[in-house]
């Protein structure tokens, strides 16, 4: 993605070489969320591949079909860049061979997407968890977290994405192809955003993919347009988005930094201690409360390949986000204890892994370590060991 930014990218160098130290580059999509950096490799090969997609239309519909396939996020962009490609060739009644296969390939990217994301009773999450059925905040979260990404405060840095998303539409205009994938593809995120899901920076930077392709791909071709106007918004654009850029990067460093000075996560300690107390054995039994959190230790650990978890009342390792195991998560600390000992009955103790102190400890409960190093991150990943015996 980088090489694709610095030698194949319309932007000025000094605009290249910010998005790769920026914040969602260098820190969100490289350390914290990876699996979205996939995306953004086929959406950068989308762009390079731009100006040759009707002399070589099979390799970019490739490029789209893998897109629209490595989350639901970069599916929405996959589905907008396919809706173009398809209204360029019908106006320009460009259906040979090559095309047309390009085309089917693109679409049948579309086609798995579907078959894998179709709701099922059983695998489908339903548990409540942060979602809302209107989220007013989904769409300025969005604007903010893209452009300005750790902003706590209501300024001009707030202000950036917002004016950089207005103007931009302003100056795709002039090309109705761009212009429509830049409104479709932020329509449906901002609906999105707003009806179904948004937990993060993660899943805001969208809204930055879809600008940075839009002008990657716009100033292809308007490089040599002779506008005066047209160029002079194009520079303000640009010098906004390198603003825009810097403050990124100066969070990106900031967080970089807590990243190395302190725990992301409380999981690498709770290990840590469960193997040097010994307790990294087949003979030791543990029950997580919480499946999500509780599989975090386990990575950790070399002879404990599974914990009972007593949300989803199984044993397991990694889960899937099911029904069940959403549910599973709301659970009380003292249910969890209850099903614990119901399913460690014959056993003369147990151990169990809980995020959250108990609040009633009797004899047969005692404390073993709890956490202690400053969490930067995942707040809730602060963890607490009970050793529990037969009544």
């Amino acid at each position: 993605s980088a090489f694709l930014i610095l030698f194949h990218s319309t932007f000025h160098v000094f605009i290249r070489v910010l998005i790769l130290f920026s914040y969602f580059f260098l820190f969100e999509y490289s350390i914290i969320a990876r699996n979205y950096a996939l995306g953004i490799f086929f959406l950068f090969s989308v762009a390079t591949l731009y100006p040759k997609r009707f002399t070589n239309p099979i390799r970019y519909g490739l490029c789209i079909l893998l897109l629209a396939n490595t989350s639901l996020y970069s599916c929405i962009l996959a589905f907008c860049i396919g809706v173009i490609f398809t209204f360029e060739a019908i106006e320009k009644k460009m259906f040979n061979r090559n095309i047309l296969i390009g085309l089917s390939i693109a679409f049948f990217g579309g086609i798995l997407v579907i078959l894998q994301v179709l709701p099922n009773a059983e695998t489908q999450l339903n548990a409540p968890r942060s979602l809302k059925l209107f989220n007013d905040l989904g769409l300025p979260i969005s604007v903010i977290q893209s452009f300005s990404p750790g902003a706590t405060e209501w300024n001009y840095k707030i202000s950036i994405g917002f004016i950089m998303l207005f103007f931009s539409g302003i100056l795709f205009y002039r090309d109705k192809k761009i212009f429509l994938y830049y409104i479709l593809s932020l329509s449906i995120l901002f609906f999105f955003y707003t009806f179904v899901f948004i937990n993060g920076h993660r899943h805001s930077g969208f809204v930055l993919q879809t600008f940075i392709f839009s002008l990657w791909i716009f100033l292809y071709t308007e490089n040599n347009s002779e506008n005066t106007k047209l160029n002079s918004l194009s520079s303000i654009i640009q010098i906004g988005f390198g603003i825009s850029l810097v403050f990124s990067c100066l969070f990106a460093f900031k967080e970089v930094k807590k990243d190395i000075r302190y725990s992301f996560s409380n999981a690498k300690e709770m290990g840590e201690f469960i193997k040097k107390a010994g307790l990294d054995s087949e003979q030791y039994s543990f029950s997580a409360l919480s499946a999500d959190k509780g599989k975090t230790i386990l990575f950790y650990l070399n002879k404990q390949k599974k914990f009972y978890y007593p949300g989803i009342e199984a044993n397991g390792s990694n889960m899937w986000w099911d029904k069940k195991m959403g549910i599973g998560e709301f659970v009380s600390i003292e249910e969890g204890l209850e099903r614990s000992r119901i399913h460690f009955a014959n056993q003369n103790d147990f151990f169990y892994i809980t995020h959250k102190p108990l609040v009633k400890l009797d004899s047969s409960i005692q404390l073993k370590y709890q956490t202690s190093l400053k969490n930067e991150f995942i707040k809730d990943e602060e963890f607490f060991l009970y050793q529990v015996f037969k009544k």
